[in-house]
């Protein structure tokens, strides 16, 4: 919680260093499982007010299900890679959002590119 509040005032020190400080100017951090052992509500809410006085919108890749976690968010995407029959590919697909329309992804020297 600390070091997300660290980086938050960071990213607002140089917004506003660099005269891009207003009400309409947003942000966007991508974060890799940010949450770790921190999935209870009363810990959670403080770091998403937080992320909302600054502008700064979240995304996080997480695999934890609980529903103190997901019910901090407005839009929820849970990504499931399935084989395909009859083939040696795979396609990723999306579970319990419709806006999605499609998207997949390739290996290629043992990277992952999302397309």
């Amino acid at each position: 919680m600390v070091f997300f509040s660290v980086v938050l005032t960071l990213m607002n020190y140089t917004r506003s260093s660099a005269g891009l400080v207003s009400k309409n100017v947003k942000s966007v951090l991508i974060l890799d499982n940010p949450f770790g052992k921190i999935t209870s509500a009363h810990l959670l809410k403080p770091m998403f007010d937080i992320a909302k006085h600054f502008n700064v919108q979240l995304i996080c890749l997480s695999d934890i299900n609980k529903s103190d976690v997901v019910g901090c968010f407005d839009c929820v995407i849970k990504l499931v890679i399935k084989a395909q029959k009859l083939s040696n590919f795979e396609i990723m697909t999306h579970e319990g959002n419709e806006r999605i329309e499609h998207g997949y992804y390739k290996i290629m020297n043992g990277q992952m590119s999302l397309f």
